[in-house]
């Protein structure tokens, strides 16, 4: 088995550069641990690039702001490195998915808060590497704050 080596320590500042920062949680990829997010839907130009059927990056290809071909491994690396909450919103009132590796900060739940604010079906949190969710809200009604801080407490 090959163990990945996370090198580059400035992952953090080059991809808020590279990606930029925006306010639109349906175009956030991850959120950093100041609350701010970055921006993975495409710029004027971009979209020819990939799949014509997506509207913003893969997670994965975070890698792409320090020369990478975005591998996953490169995105574990980034979001270990830069303490950042894998995040995305599916649709105006969808299903919000969030992971992290490492206890979220405060700015970084209450930017989850906001984003559940603003409508949400479904949360769905994961915890490190596990892939069974430290908390899922109950599909049959809102998701609500609580559910965020279920996730938070319980998946660290």
């Amino acid at each position: 088995m090959v163990i990945y080596k996370c090198t580059n320590g400035k992952k953090c500042s080059i991809a808020r550069k590279k990606f930029g920062l925006t306010k639109k949680f349906a175009c956030a990829g991850y959120i950093l641990p100041d609350g701010e997010m970055i921006d993975l839907c495409f710029k004027k130009g971009q979209k020819e690039k990939s799949a014509l059927w997506l509207d913003k990056f893969e997670h994965h290809q975070i890698g792409e702001a320090y020369g990478k071909g975005g591998s996953f491994d490169e995105m574990e690396c980034f979001m270990k490195q830069c303490k950042a909450v894998r995040f995305r919103k599916q649709g105006k009132d969808g299903i919000i998915r969030i992971q992290s590796f490492t206890k979220p900060t405060s700015k970084q739940v209450e930017t989850v808060k906001k984003a559940v604010d603003e409508g949400c079906s479904r949360f769905i949190g994961y915890a490190g590497e596990d892939l069974d969710p430290a908390h899922k809200s109950n599909p049959n009604k809102e998701a609500t704050k609580k559910d965020v801080m279920k996730w938070v407490n319980k998946g660290w």
